[in-house]
Order: C-alpha cells, then structure tokens, then sequence
C-alpha cells in the first residue's frame, strides 16, 4: 500500500475534501478489499525542508488511520535524494512511534536519463560539461536506485502481514468521537457548566490514543483547525466573502 501526500498541495483540493477523502475513503477500500496489510510505504520529496500545511494535515490525517501494531510495517520512500547527506525531510511531521520507520532514498533515475537524453540532443560547445555532468548523475542515480531496491525487498521480506480489523475500529471510534462531541455541544445551552457525557467522551478518546499511531484525537484535529484558518485567510486576500463562498 502505497500513500503520497504530494495530492494535498493542490490548490484545486479543497481542504474539506482532502480529510473526507483520507478519512472515509482510505478506509472504505480497505474494509472493501483488504483482510491484512503487509506494508506501508509513504511516498514524498525528500528534498523539501518544509511541508505545506495541507500536506502536513494529509500526513496527520492518515498517520490516524493506522494502529500502533503497524508502525513496524510503514516505511518512507523518499524522492529527490542523491545521497544520505543531502536528505532534507522534516522529522517533525513523524509521530515518535515511526521515528525509527526506515527511509529509502531514492533519485529518480528515468527523470534523470530524459534529462540527459534532452541535453545530448542540445549539445554545442556551452553544454559539454553539462551532459557529461548528467550523465554521471543519470548512472549514478540507477546504481543507488537498484542498491535502494534490494534493501527495500529485503525489509518487504521481513515483514508479518497485520490484520486491517483495528484501522477499522480506528475509524469507529473516530466516528464516535466526532457524533459525541457533535451530540455535547448541541444540548449545551450558553452559561451551562454540567458535564453531560463528558466522561464518555474521556473514555472514548482513550480508547482511541490506545489504537491510533497518532497517539492522540486532538493532533489530526488541531492541524485541521490551523488549516481551515489558512484557508480563510487565504479568501480573505482574495478578497472573497464568505457569502459568495
């Protein structure tokens, strides 16, 4: 299973859409068409410092999915990496249980051959150097890339399916959650201190930062609330009201 959260740098994608999508749909074609899961590689550029916040959210959002009996069975492959040196992934948007989750590095070496395919075709005394340059980055990059594979396979073979019954508990719960504290704020009425099914809400958020690899209900919840921020901000300078929204 393969995830790349490149999708929710769109400007096209509505930020609603983008939870609704990671949430609902990751786990409906699961539940539709998976009894186990053997591995999770997260794809993403790997020579980008910083993340936009969609894309931060689309990470947290489907980190939340996953149970914590998983993490041994989630990777990174990473794109744009020459080397180990020049990996410039944040680590910040890594909850701790995957800290240890492996990266495999990877420098797209078709990109690279079209590239130099492209340059040889160009050639004339100024780009020499150049097509020399990305030829040896070209071969270079097929060396890494298959080196690269080998230990991906390797860690593949290693690997013990895991059930997909607790994702979807995973998202019961999530679901749960979300009605209980839909069904709370509905019946306060203002001024109203009681604590009516409160104490369940406690037990349900519980139950759930025991599952989640997330770790907690409130980081997915927070990170949508600083992007539905953003993203009003964002209409504000478009000089778009609300209404029209």
């Amino acid at each position: 299973m393969t995830f790349s959260p490149r999708f929710a740098s769109s400007t096209r994608l509505d930020w609603p859409i983008l939870g609704v999508f990671i949430k609902t749909q990751c786990t409906t074609e699961i539940q539709n068409h998976l009894d186990a899961v053997n591995a999770v590689l997260i794809l993403a550029n790997g020579s980008v410092p910083r993340i936009t916040a969609s894309m931060d959210y689309a990470l947290t959002a489907f980190f939340a999915l996953f149970p914590k009996r998983l993490a041994n069975n989630i990777a990174f492959l990473l794109t744009s990496v020459p080397t180990a040196a020049s990996l410039n992934f944040p680590d910040d948007v890594i909850p701790e249980v995957l800290k240890h989750a492996p990266k495999f590095l990877i420098d797209n070496p078709i990109a690279l051959q079209k590239n130099y395919l492209m340059l040889r075709d160009r050639v004339d005394e100024r780009t020499v150097k150049r097509i020399k340059e990305s030829m040896k980055r070209a071969e270079l990059a097929e060396q890494n890339a298959l080196e690269m594979l080998v230990e991906l396979f390797e860690w593949l073979d290693g690997l013990e399916p895991q059930s997909t019954t607790e994702i979807i508990a995973i998202s019961k719960k999530s679901e749960d959650i979300e009605a209980k504290i839909t069904a709370i704020l509905s019946q306060r009425l203002p001024g109203d201190t009681k604590d009516a099914g409160m104490d369940e809400l406690a037990r349900l958020v519980d139950e759930y930062a025991g599952l989640s690899l997330s770790g907690c209900f409130l980081g997915p919840l927070e990170k949508k609330i600083r992007l539905l921020e953003q993203h009003c901000e964002s209409m504000e300078q478009q000089g778009v009201s609300q209404e029209s929204g």
